[in-house]
């Protein structure tokens, strides 16, 4: 997957775009609830941006599907990335705040390494990465315990924010296995991705009973629908498998432990919810243990290098 060697420039701006990108969505979905339903607002704005990187293909370099079979990779990625894990999102967030959302997603980094080994027999993790999950998930621990009153929320919401999770790496670790040589660029898979994404999200959104209702929009919710639709859904999710594609697991999937951070702050600064010194401890916490995981996984594969030289 990672083949010659990555601009270490080009790898910190694709994690800064993704860090604000998905970092911001919490909030962003929070506004966009306001005036579009669940998973109507999911198939909106994963058809709008299926559409708009469709309208641009023929401008890039993105190559052709090497067979009927990488089709129907992209589809099943679309229903576990773009479908579920989307729509559990978005109805869990009815009843819980975007922080608390952002720091359940916090669960991704451990099960993705740990799927990583176990499931497409990556490299164990060392004892350093080892010891940065571990601090990171204590800093979310304070955070969900002692993060206050505004970060209360329903065990039912919780659960389907969790089967979100649960799907979005399901999702992750299938594109890591079956999409190493897929004919099409990234930026042509992302686009097809996209758009089955928001085609299953439309019709479970009528069989669901839901309906969109102009006289419901406000500017936060359109703002909400824009953000989501170009930063969210484009240039997040292109950062990120890319970073997937190029990286080590743990690179790519540190966005898990650092939007939390800015989902709360954001969350406090714009969408009335609670910011204590717990939380300000717990995102200390969190940050610390991303920037130590980094780096001891860049050092142990400094060493394997030199004893291998």
């Amino acid at each position: 997957m990672q083949g010659k060697q990555v601009s270490g420039l080009k790898a910190c701006l694709c994690l800064a775009l993704l860090y604000l990108s998905w970092g911001g969505s919490f909030l962003g979905i929070k506004f966009a609830l306001t005036g579009f339903p669940p998973i109507a607002q999911n198939g909106i704005r994963l058809c709008g941006a299926g559409l708009f990187m469709l309208a641009l293909l023929p401008f890039t370099r993105h190559g052709r599907p090497s067979g009927p079979m990488e089709i129907v990779h992209y589809f099943v990625l679309a229903f576990f990335v773009m479908f579920m894990n989307n729509v559990c999102q978005a109805v869990g967030q009815q009843s819980v705040p975007s922080g608390m959302t952002a720091l359940l997603y916090g669960a991704v980094p451990l099960f993705m390494v740990l799927g990583d080994w176990l499931v497409l027999g990556g490299g164990r993790p060392g004892r350093g990465q080892g010891i940065a999950i571990g601090g990171a998930m204590l800093g979310m621990a304070v955070l969900t315990f002692a993060g206050g009153e505004g970060m209360q929320c329903s065990p039912a919401g919780v659960g389907v924010i969790l089967l979100g999770v649960v799907c979005f790496v399901a999702g992750s670790l299938y594109a890591k296995r079956y999409l190493a040589a897929a004919g099409m660029s990234l930026y042509g898979g992302m686009a097809l991705t996209m758009l089955f994404g928001g085609l299953l999200s439309l019709p479970a959104a009528w069989l669901m009973g839901e309906r969109v209702e102009a006289s419901a929009f406000t500017a936060a919710s359109l703002g909400g629908m824009v953000f989501l639709t170009l930063f969210t859904s484009v240039l997040g999710y292109i950062c990120y498998y890319w970073l997937l594609a190029h990286t080590r697991v743990m690179v790519a999937v540190s966005f898990a432990y650092i939007d939390p951070v800015i989902a709360v702050v954001l969350g406090a600064l714009f969408g009335g919810e609670t910011l204590s010194w717990s939380v300000l401890a717990s995102c200390v916490l969190i940050v610390g243990s991303v920037i130590g995981g980094l780096y001891a996984g860049s050092a142990g594969e400094r060493r394997a290098s030199r004893r291998r030289g």
